[in-house]
């Protein structure tokens, strides 16, 4: 259809100027009739004049064009591995049910848009085929996608599923406010199968000695059951909490409290265990282990003085200074201590430091004891060597620090210069600094030797050296048998901070000292993490939640401070995540979800802008998966979610009733072209391209 209006009328002076100009050119033309050229002229002047009176006019071209749309239907097949395991359905039988389906649309011209669904919403391209090999379901993700679309277009939707989300949000709240109707085919039995779970627990990662902690266990039931149980908290082969619930099942969770006290420091394993039911489906997830590690509120460090020298200040205001170290100070006087070393036998310290000691050979009683001390109390050892411990009276502590003697290669009575190795960077010592931050050896203090001596295990590392013609171990440090040690074998540490006071690198002495105590303390660097994940056993598609926080921040700044977790299998990274940290809760949180069956190792990596910590640990996904808690049909959302959108629900052997309510429709679409004269380029180009033959044309002809 083709209208023309103009949206401009003439007055009555307007229609009687275009009748006396009209009347003036018919008579013009008749005088120049004989005068060919003259009146193409004229007659181009006409052409103009009259397209100039039509553009005035304001004309208005509309073309309509109508058209009918087949509207669509979209199929959604559920490829979760609920589908291939319920017992009156095998996967055979759901595909030839499904193939069914779609030639009955194609007989019926129906148009139809299939896709199949698990965590995620895919189209087909091809016949759909069910596989059951998808980790989890989210009807949410389908629910949305089918509010996306456009009613206009599409007639309705139909769900084919078992009704069965194991993540996302809630479908039957989406529906809610979806336009277009969805018809669901449950498939499945109404019965559900019968599990008890515990499903994830809540309790700190790290704790002060002396602190009370609360834990939540939240327990997951399934199946039709009002059955009570009984949940345990074990401390080893140790109940120290147990509590009776009532579970009620049909997928629902219930919240378990405990409160008890960690009695050991370090690392302590807990387990929850609940009892099982008759004609369970799963055993092997009632129970569950979690580990939560208790640090000191202070340390105890003892600090052993042979004869005071320039070191002993710097190392007695670094400790004092350090709000978690608890210090005593031990200094020889001659052959007696300050305060007596009874103190000092008697007491059980974190670290010990000697600085400057021995200046006098140790007995064998002497070092009898020491050994005794060391071992029953697991005391870790620094060796600061001054400028009295020479090489007869420093052998004594050799043993302890797994030292044997190098050879006086290096002239006691000159410094050499020193330099970092390249492993000291991503050593526990180094792990606060950057390449930046490490000089090279031209800007470091020189130092002289003091005891020359070399590590008599792999396990004591060394990881700077004074440069000479044979290369001497400076700092040396390592774990044997649990028990950390850290020697520096030149008399000249202070000089490392007061020499380079003022310049870029004046902390350096500072950092070695904080990685030094860290790391002794084991409160450095990955000992600073404390992450934990909710389990250590997981089904597939099942949700894998971090927690977790690092000992000694208490302020977070999240435009600078980030978390990580990765998530490795044999070496190759799988998956990755960002964590966010929770203010109320003052901790990091974290969400994933497991995959494939198999061992994976995780690595939580916390940046500060200074500097990155990291954390590692492994984790199992079962060759069970979450959806198998879940094989029966939830007839109850499916209904729900077709009421609230004006669909039906059917059972699998009722699907083809479907049909009966399915129409076919079309959208009478109407295509509206307009196009205004005034506005056209080309009617303006045109305009122009008259002028210019007119113009031509009288040059041409010799006229002005």
């Amino acid at each position: 259809m083709i209208d023309i209006e103009f949206l401009q009328s003439f007055d009555n002076w307007a229609w009687g100027l275009l009748i006396l100009v009209l009347g003036a050119l018919i008579w013009s033309f008749r005088a120049i009739r004989t005068h060919r050229f003259i009146r193409l002229l004229f007659l181009l002047r006409l052409i103009l004049f009259c397209l100039c009176l039509i553009l005035l006019s304001q004309p208005r071209l509309t073309i309509r064009k109508v058209e009918n749309f087949p509207r669509e239907w979209n199929l959604y097949f559920d490829n979760s591995l609920s589908m291939s395991y319920h017992q009156n359905f095998s996967l055979a039988a759901l595909n030839n049910g499904i193939q069914e389906l779609t030639r009955e649309f194609n007989q019926r011209d129906l148009h139809l848009n299939s896709f199949y669904f698990t965590q995620d919403v895919h189209k087909l391209f091809t016949d759909p085929i069910i596989t059951g090999d998808g980790a989890s379901t989210d009807l949410g993700k389908v629910l949305t996608h089918i509010a996306d679309l456009d009613p206009n277009f599409t007639s309705g939707a139909i769900i084919v599923t078992d009704g069965q989300p194991t993540q996302g949000i809630n479908p039957v709240q989406i529906s809610e406010n979806i336009a277009v109707p969805i018809f669901t085919i449950g498939i499945g039995d109404t019965t559900p199968m019968v599990d008890v779970a515990i499903h994830s627990l809540d309790v700190p990662t790290v704790a002060i000695m002396g602190d009370d902690l609360s834990l939540s266990v939240f327990i997951s039931s399934i199946g039709p059951l009002n059955d009570r149980i009984n949940v345990i908290l074990m401390d080893g082969d140790k109940p120290i909490g147990s509590k009776f619930i009532t579970v009620h099942g049909q997928g629902s969770q219930q919240k378990v409290l405990f409160r008890f006290k960690p009695k050991v420091l370090g690392i302590n394993s807990f387990e929850i265990v609940t009892s099982s039911l008759e004609d369970e489906i799963n055993v092997l997830n009632n129970r569950q282990k979690f580990q939560v590690t208790v640090l000191k509120d202070r340390y105890q460090v003892a600090l052993v003085t042979g004869s005071p020298n320039f070191n002993t200040t710097l190392l007695t205001n670094f400790l004092k200074n350090n709000p978690r170290v608890n210090l005593n100070h031990f200094l020889q006087v001659g052959s007696e201590f300050r305060p007596p070393l009874k103190q000092f036998w008697e007491a059980k310290y974190d670290l010990i430091i000697f600085d400057n000691f021995p200046n006098s050979q140790l007995s064998s009683q002497w070092q009898r004891i020491f050994g005794r001390k060391l071992i029953a109390h697991k005391s870790s050892l620094a060796w600061i060597i001054g400028p009295d411990v020479k090489t007869r009276s420093g052998q004594g502590l050799y043993p302890f620090f797994h030292l044997k003697p190098f050879g006086d290669v290096l002239d006691p009575n000159k410094s050499f210069s020193w330099y970092f190795t390249e492993e000291f960077i991503d050593s526990p010592l180094g792990r606060g600094f950057t390449a930046a931050d490490i000089p090279n050896e031209n800007r470091l203090p020189p130092l002289k030797p003091g005891l020359q001596v070399e590590s008599i295990h792999d396990d004591l590392k060394a990881y700077a050296y004074l440069s000479g013609p044979i290369e001497l171990p400076l700092i040396m440090f390592g774990e044997k048998e649990n028990l950390r040690s850290l020697i520096w074998t030149a008399p000249g540490f202070y000089g490392v901070h007061y020499k380079l006071t003022g310049s870029k690198y004046s902390t350096l002495a500072t950092q070695i000292l904080d990685g030094m105590l860290g790391w002794l303390l084991r409160t450095s660097s990955s000992e600073k993490l404390y992450f934990r994940l909710n389990k250590e056993v997981y089904q597939q598609g099942e949700a894998i939640i971090i927690t977790g926080n690092m000992a000694g921040q208490q302020v977070i700044n999240p435009s600078i401070t980030k978390a990580f977790i990765r998530i490795y299998r044999n070496e190759e990274r799988m998956s990755s995540g960002e964590l966010i940290y929770n203010f109320e809760r003052q901790r990091w949180e974290g969400e994933l979800w497991a995959s494939k069956p198999g061992h994976y190792r995780f690595e939580i990596i916390i940046d500060d802008g200074t500097g990155s910590s990291t954390q590692s640990g492994d984790f199992l996904v079962s060759e069970g998966q979450i959806e198998l808690n879940k094989v029966f049909v939830n007839r109850n959302s499916l209904n729900r979610i077709s009421a609230n959108t004006g669909g039906l629900y059917f059972p699998w052997n009722l699907r083809f009733n479907l049909f009966d309510h399915l129409n076919k429709e079309e959208t009478v679409s109407t295509k509206q072209i307009i196009i205004r004269f005034g506005e056209e380029y080309l009617v303006l180009a045109s305009l122009l391209l008259l002028l210019v033959v007119e113009w031509i044309v009288r040059r041409f002809y010799g006229l002005q």
